[in-house]
């Protein structure tokens, strides 16, 4: 049997939205706390600097200057890296499910068979050993 795409899409949405709303929950948390320790940000400064750190691009026009702030950049970073870890092994772990479940379910509908034979391919030879098998 199998599942309409768009029931494929939620299952992996589901296991995927926790991990997402925990880097926008950082990104958040870490703007503004970006915001309130370095006292020559505003918001939207805070902002860039995070995204840019986030990314790993490290532009340089935007920098750190307290000691604060460098606490705080290198929480953010460390969070970062666990929350896109964990991002892509539940992307991982759903790929890997769906290729066991797949193996899983041939093996089920093909144990169900019984006085059948399987012939793997119909081109010429696949047609041939079939009309012999049918004779």
């Amino acid at each position: 049997m199998k599942l309409p795409r768009l029931v494929v899409f939620r299952k992996i949405l589901s296991e995927i939205k926790g991990p997402i709303a925990g880097i926008i929950g950082l990104v958040i948390v870490g703007t503004f706390a970006l915001d309130y320790v370095e006292p020559e940000f505003d918001v939207w400064e805070a902002l860039y600097c995070l995204i840019v750190t986030l990314s790993a691009v490290g532009f340089g026009d935007v920098e750190v200057e307290t000691r604060e702030g460098r606490l705080v950049t290198s929480l953010v970073i460390v969070f970062g890296i666990i929350m896109v870890s964990l991002f892509a092994s539940s992307i991982g772990n759903r790929v890997i499910q769906n290729m066991l479940n797949h193996d899983f379910r041939y093996e089920q509908v093909i144990k169900n068979y019984s006085d059948h034979i399987i012939v793997a391919g119909y081109g010429d030879i696949g047609r041939r050993i079939v009309e012999y098998l049918q004779g």
